[in-house]
């Protein structure tokens, strides 16, 4: 799930890549809903981020973020946790900014102030070692009580 922008190059790099595996895109689902019977149909799937919403209720394992959640309102970051929590079976990770940059007049929120469900219990924070520099990214990983 990503900006729908982004989605056409994800899909050209992986299906290129990977040809034998089997890709489900947005329009290509013949349901309301995405289950686990959907998911378990397909090596990758490759979704805009608005259908999060499709997604059935504990339907992954794992939800991952990279470096987008601090560069959003804080009613989308309620959105998007809200959204984690309900389809999220057992762990969630993000790797998001730490220290609060003003980007264009957009100040970071950062990761310490997301409103992580209660029942996600924080396992690990530390520096990014992807992407630290200035110390500026830390990951975090939660598991679901």
């Amino acid at each position: 799930f990503d900006l729908p922008e982004i989605i056409p190059v994800v899909q050209y790099y992986l299906m290129g890549a990977f040809p034998e595996k089997k890709v489900l895109l947005m329009g290509e689902i013949k349901t309301d809903q995405i289950t686990r019977d959907v998911i378990d149909k397909y090596d990758i799937i490759l979704m805009p981020h608005f259908q999060i919403r499709k997604l059935a209720e504990n339907s992954v394992d794992a939800l991952m973020n990279s470096h987008s959640f601090s560069e959003m309102g804080y009613s989308q970051i309620e959105e998007y946790m809200r959204q984690m929590g309900r389809v999220t079976k057992m762990y969630f990770f993000h790797d998001n900014s730490r220290k609060a940059i003003n980007m264009g007049g957009h100040k970071e929120i950062i990761s310490d102030e997301f409103p992580v469900p209660e029942d996600f219990r924080l396992i690990y924070k530390m520096a990014s070692p992807w992407k630290s520099g200035n110390g500026r990214y830390w990951e975090h990983l939660y598991v679901k009580s």
